[in-house]
């Protein structure tokens, strides 16, 4: 009996399977090279494995809302997600991304209105919970969840926020921890009482007439 021979048709599939997994391995470097060197020495035993969303903000394709109403505006423009508020209340806008263990980032940019409300990106659990991180134009940031809509931390002073340009905001969630992080500087670690896996990330404005716009952002799964 002869041995199998590959016909060409499968060598050529084996080399576009090698090619996919080269090119994903070094779209992983890339997209890991954005995150800053802060939040890198805190991965601890968790390695960078997938990337989940490198989102430009090029269209709507990822499921962003394009919206204008009497309540809030949400459109893209020029490679960035504005989010105005009209009225007095949290805007919470976001895509569907199911995530366990992550890293991610985006650049925050406040646009206009008043210096003490706030803006900046959210992750929603498996249990429908909000943890939100947002930053103010007067370099205050804020941290919480809408179990009750408790502040954990309510406008915190710190100076390495930058006023009137692009800010960098970065979180890394392991379990049931979230660490915090301004243009590269490691802000604070919180502990959750529940597991933090969930569906949804996103951006948020919480003020009447402020605006903010969002781009790069980044998601990276990890794992040990």
């Amino acid at each position: 009996m002869q041995g199998f021979i590959p016909s060409a048709g499968t060598n050529k599939i084996k080399e576009e399977q090698k090619n996919k997994i080269i090119q994903a391995k070094l779209q992983l470097l890339d997209q890991f090279s954005y995150f800053s060197s802060a939040l890198k020495s805190r991965l601890s035993d968790y390695k960078p494995v997938k990337v989940l969303l490198d989102e430009k903000f090029q269209n709507y394709n990822n499921g962003w809302e394009n919206t204008n109403n009497t309540n809030y505006i949400s459109t893209i423009e020029d490679g960035r997600y504005y989010l105005e508020d009209l009225q007095n209340s949290a805007i919470f806008k976001g895509i569907f991304l199911h995530y366990n263990n992550i890293i991610l980032r985006c650049n925050v940019r406040f646009e206009k209105g008043e210096k003490r409300f706030d803006g900046g990106i959210f992750i929603q659990n498996n249990n429908g919970t909000i943890y939100f991180f947002g930053i103010q134009k007067n370099n205050e940031y804020s941290l919480g969840n809408n179990g009750k809509w408790d502040y954990l931390v309510n406008n915190k002073q710190n100076n390495a926020i930058y006023s009137n340009t692009i800010n960098q905001l970065e979180i890394l969630i392991t379990n049931q921890t979230i660490s915090y992080f301004i243009n590269g500087n490691f802000i604070q670690t919180n502990s959750y009482s529940e597991n933090l896996s969930g569906t949804m990330i996103g951006f948020f404005v919480d003020g009447p007439s402020d605006e903010f716009s969002f781009d790069n952002l980044k998601v990276i799964a990890i794992s040990k």
